[in-house]
């Protein structure tokens, strides 16, 4: 799956999220129940199901949508060359950060940006019978940030003949 998502999207989302620099923006209006988790920043995605990296690109399928979502990220100065890394107690600080409990969020995906070595984790946030999509951000201190996905450079691609299905 995430080959076909990378060649899909390579030809076209690259070139394209490069060339124009469209920035899609979508106001986020919070629900009483989304006031008690951290403000969630997901732009316009419905779901957050699939991530691959291609250089500092950042594909994201969302099953929800149909669609495949490219997010330029920032190009570090130097490329990482760091060590392995593990987050202990991941569970307990994505809880913390979100301010949720443990039975309130489950983990999508995981994929390593290739040029910081940072681990962009899918991450849906079950609020009431809605799953928030939020991608979050953990380096090798094991310190969380949250992708803000409103203000940010990219492209999507509506994929045609999906499922039609809601995947949480």
């Amino acid at each position: 799956m995430k080959k076909v998502i990378t060649t899909i999207v390579l030809a076209g989302m690259i070139i394209s999220c490069n060339q124009n620099g469209e920035h899609h923006k979508e106001g986020h209006h919070d629900t009483e129940e989304q006031k008690e988790v951290v403000k969630i920043n997901s732009g316009e995605l419905k779901s957050a199901t699939v991530l691959e990296f291609h250089e500092n690109i950042l594909f994201v399928g969302d099953s929800n949508q149909g669609k495949i979502y490219a997010f330029e990220t920032d190009k570090p100065s130097e490329t990482f060359q760091g060590a392995a890394y593990n987050v202990k107690d991941f569970s307990d600080k994505v809880a913390s950060f979100l301010k949720v409990s443990k039975d309130d969020f489950l983990v999508k995906d995981l994929a390593v940006h290739p040029m910081t070595g940072e681990a962009y984790v899918a991450v849906s946030v079950i609020s009431g019978s809605d799953y928030l999509p939020v991608i979050l951000i953990a380096n090798s201190n094991g310190d969380l940030s949250q992708m803000d996905l409103t203000n940010i450079k990219n492209t999507s691609l509506q994929l045609k003949d999906t499922n039609g299905k809601e995947f949480k």
